[in-house]
This record gives structure tokens, C-alpha cells and sequence, in this order.
């Protein structure tokens, strides 16, 4: 598959093609199989947004148990952290006036960039690492969905 470019609009994380590469539906994330995930992953979430809470969070629990976290870092939402299992990754906005995303792996590589637009789609490019699950991209683009681009309809 060809994650040159994907997108999230409607709950749905697509490429160009058209190909669903998940979705989310109450709450829960649907991985599709791909090459990367071997059977398609269902994750619970749990996150702070609609909550009255003054910081971002977000908790995903897979059906093997295992944890996935995405947290703000200090008082904005520029710079955040996550785990994806036993993946860790950065997801910083190098500009503060504008939602665009850089997320770097562990080792400071950029493997995703984000960029919402005015209809509250997702833009995901510049997609370098082959070697970052999908299941990770998945999980931190929608992560990235919920706080830089609000205007989709939450519930």
C-alpha cells in the first residue's frame, strides 16, 4: 500500500485511492489489515477533549491489553509525547501559529507530518518511515485530528 499520503475526514482514515485504512466509530478505532498489521486492530479510546480538563490526553487500549498514550507537554498543545506499546514519539507544531504537525520517532527522525484544514480534514504526508506501524499512524494522526482540527463533529 502507499502511504505517500493519507487523509481523516468523517471518522475515516483513507489514501488517495479511496482505500479505508481505519475508522473510528464510538469511540473505538478500527485498524484495516495491511502489510504492517497482520489482522485488523480494534483499539478503545478514552480522551479529554469535551471533558472541562485543561490538558490534552489520549488513551487507547488494544485488544491485547497493551496501551497506546498521546499527552500535551507544558501549558499548549504545541508540543506533545506519545507510546505507541513500546514505540515513543514526538508530535510538535514547529510553527505556533499554525496546526501543522512534525512527528518524529525516538531517535529525533520525522516520520509524519499533519496539516488540518478549514473543514476539519486531516491532510497526513510526507510519510518517510516504511517501518512505522500502522497502527502508529493511525493512532497518532487521530490524535492529531482531535486537537488541531475541532471542527468535526465529536459524540
Amino acid at each position: 500500500m502507499d502511504r505517500k499520503q493519507l487523509t481523516w475526514e468523517n471518522e475515516t482514515l483513507s489514501d488517495a485511492e479511496g482505500t479505508v485504512w481505519a475508522t473510528v466509530r464510538a469511540d473505538v478505532l478500527n485498524v484495516k489489515e495491511s502489510q504492517l498489521a497482520a489482522a485488523q486492530e480494534r483499539i478503545l479510546l478514552e480522551h479529554s477533549v469535551d471533558s472541562g480538563s485543561q490538558r490534552f490526553w489520549v488513551r487507547g487500549t488494544a485488544t491485547t491489553g497493551k496501551t497506546l498514550h498521546v499527552a500535551q507537554q507544558g501549558v499548549t498543545v504545541s508540543h506533545m509525547q506519545a507510546k505507541c506499546l513500546d514505540r515513543e514519539y514526538t508530535l510538535d507544531r514547529p510553527n505556533p501559529f499554525r496546526r501543522e504537525r512534525r512527528i518524529r520517532d525516538a531517535e529525533g527522525n520525522e516520520v509524519l507530518r499533519t496539516r488540518p484544514t478549514f473543514k476539519g480534514v486531516l491532510e497526513i504526508f510526507d510519510i518517510a518511515a516504511e517501518n512505522v506501524p500502522d497502527i502508529d499512524v493511525a493512532f497518532l494522526t487521530y490524535c492529531c485530528l482531535l486537537v488541531d482540527a475541532p471542527r468535526r463533529l465529536r459524540g
